[in-house]
């Protein structure tokens, strides 16, 4: 089955994850295996220690178009910021809303509020040891930079969606949440600020024993 059959046909067998067999479809019925995005965990530095003092800080890596729904993280950290004032974001990656959500991150509060870094080429040289990687999708896959972020020893705050819900659940450091909510964002946002930044951190998880 061609891929733009798959994505552009009919909706009967437009879908995500496992196998997809469609007697209608274009190829003839032809068995499609869909095989999850990896990571080279190899190729990751060990996770670096975390200092005691170290101030709470989210991060993001993703395209900055709406299906991300990064509004939903800035609206969240205006609620929990007043509580944690020494909690920061940065943003890794670029697109079209980049403009609009830098202004309405300065007018939520200032840079701190978040701090875009644009395109980077080895996002995982960029996360704070014991830092929380934020995914706050309205519809995901498997992301590459979330499977990075646990193996670096982040904890993880992620909308229940796609792939994600199933490849986060039950591990630990990560809070699910539903999708295009703020109170529950705020709050487990929140939660993980006022966490020990080692309570529960994923290590190992890129150079297991």
């Amino acid at each position: 089955m061609l891929l733009h059959e798959l994505f552009h046909g009919p909706p009967a067998w437009r879908q995500h994850g496992g196998s997809i067999t469609a007697s209608n479809c274009p190829s003839g019925g032809a068995r499609l295996e869909v095989v999850p995005n990896g990571a080279d965990l190899a190729t990751l530095p060990e996770p670096a220690p975390v200092a005691a003092d170290a101030a709470p800080a989210l991060v993001m890596v993703c395209r900055l178009v709406p299906v991300k729904n990064i509004p939903l993280v800035l609206e969240a950290l205006r609620l929990v910021r007043p509580r944690v004032p020494r909690l920061t974001l940065t943003l890794m990656g670029d697109g079209p809303e980049r403009e609009a959500l830098t202004a309405r991150a300065e007018a939520l509060g200032g840079a701190e509020a978040g701090r875009f870094l644009g395109m980077v080429e080895r996002p995982w040289s960029h996360l704070p040891p014991g830092g929380v990687f934020v995914q706050s999708s309205d519809s995901e896959g498997l992301s590459v930079s979330l499977i990075e972020a646990m193996a670096m020893g982040c904890r993880v705050v992620a909308t229940a969606v796609g792939q994600t819900a199933t490849f986060v659940d039950g591990a630990p450091g990560v809070r699910q949440v539903p999708p295009r909510e703020v109170p529950p964002m705020a709050a487990a946002l929140g939660a993980m600020a006022g966490m020990d930044p080692g309570e529960a951190r994923p290590q190992g998880a890129a150079h297991p024993a």
